[in-house]
């Protein structure tokens, strides 16, 4: 009895993890008059990645991959953080916001390479991604 409650609830926690994992993400942000409202965010340019600006300013944190996308393939994980991409051959730029990230993605084509910081090791290292 106690090993089919057991399987019960794996399966059960397994379902919900992969239900969540692929929810949308939302944010409370506020408007020009400073009222609340809640913007959907959705994954930064065909890179396949949703981030939030990092606690200590550098780089930013991914908060969310989508299955099957160029950062997943990568490599990438949730929680990583993205320091830097490469805009042109050998120049890198710094990314520590969301905008930075979209900006520095948007006319990125083919290998890209990334700077970024592993979230369970703390090693810097140069990844590989490639965009539509």
């Amino acid at each position: 009895m106690k090993a089919k409650s057991l399987k019960m609830f794996v399966a059960a926690f397994i379902s919900l993890f992969v239900f969540t994992a692929t929810m949308p993400v939302f944010a409370q942000t506020s408007d020009d008059e400073g009222k609340p409202q809640i913007q959907l965010i959705q994954p930064t340019n065909s890179c396949g990645v949703t981030v939030n600006n990092s606690p200590g300013g550098l780089g930013v944190k991914i908060t969310q991959l989508t299955p099957g996308e160029p950062c997943e393939h990568a490599g990438l994980e949730v929680d990583d953080l993205i320091i830097a991409i490469e805009t042109h051959p050998r120049q890198f730029e710094p990314v520590s916001t969301r905008r930075q990230l979209e900006n520095a993605l948007h006319n990125a084509h083919g290998n890209v390479r990334f700077i970024v910081q592993d979230h369970r090791t703390g090693d810097i290292f140069l990844i590989r991604v490639r965009l539509p």
